[in-house]
């Protein structure tokens, strides 16, 4: 069954019919046609002058051949992008429904409701050769942990590097997005309920969207935060974020 418009792929994804926005720094600019820049310092995925997500295609996965295509390329990025959707109204952890990732141009939206087995993808999100860059990341690190165990690391949070440098602590995604990408995000679908299926076009655009820019604003605060001479108090605060302790307690009876 195709969900939300995602045309079926013999790689078994469901593909966007075109690209969406580019992060272009022009605020309000959605569709410029601002060029790519060369990866810099060879090919690998997920290197840092491969950031630029704008015109990435997003691809909606719920089968075991497009989970190993997604697990293949993470397994082999220096870096991705990560954020999760979820429900957690009646239960004391949260119910995963959605992971959102992104390397280079690739943009995949895994549902785990549909797939029975994730393991493979947690075991390559858990390589400490891999950083992880997500936005207020302490939910989605206890999604994982409660999933599998374990915490990703090591990690970026663009928020905490934000804070840093000046900008509000607790500044939202679309925020941060807006003053670097110059990109007016959609966020009519915060309050979606994610368990529900079929997924529409629009929840899958706006879940796509929260991993789209998280490279570029990672390579912008990272020069930042070396600029200012911060760079070593804020991989120390996203250590802390990483301590399993942090997710390990037990409910109340």
């Amino acid at each position: 069954m195709d969900i939300g418009g995602f045309p079926a792929n013999h790689d078994g994804f469901r593909r966007q019919p075109a690209p969406l926005e580019r992060c272009d720094g022009a605020r309000g600019d959605r569709n410029a046609n601002r060029q790519k820049p060369a990866v810099a310092g060879g090919t690998r995925p997920g290197a840092a002058g491969n950031a630029l997500m704008g015109s990435a295609i997003a691809r909606y996965v719920d089968t075991a051949a497009g989970l190993d295509h997604v697990v293949e390329n993470v397994a082999r990025a220096s870096s991705v992008a990560v954020d999760t959707e979820f429900v957690r109204e009646r239960t004391y952890y949260p119910r995963l429904c959605l992971i959102q990732l992104a390397v280079d141009d690739m943009i995949w939206c895994v549902d785990p409701i549909a797939l029975d087995d994730l393991g493979t993808l947690y075991e390559a999100l858990s390589a400490p050769e891999c950083s992880k860059i997500f936005h207020a990341a302490r939910q989605d690190l206890e999604i994982f942990y409660h999933a599998h165990g374990e915490v990703p690391a090591p990690l970026f949070d663009t928020q905490i590097a934000a804070a840093l440098l000046g900008r509000p602590e607790q500044i939202a995604y679309a925020g941060l997005v807006a003053e670097l990408c110059g990109v007016d995000l959609d966020k009519s679908s915060s309050r979606t309920d994610w368990s529900r299926r079929p997924l529409s076009t629009r929840q899958l655009d706006y879940a796509a969207d929260d991993v789209r820019y998280l490279g570029s604003m990672r390579q912008q605060l990272e020069q930042e935060l070396v600029a200012s001479g911060r760079i070593a108090w804020f991989e120390e605060e996203c250590q802390r974020l990483t301590e399993p302790t942090l997710y390990s307690a037990e409910p109340a009876d």
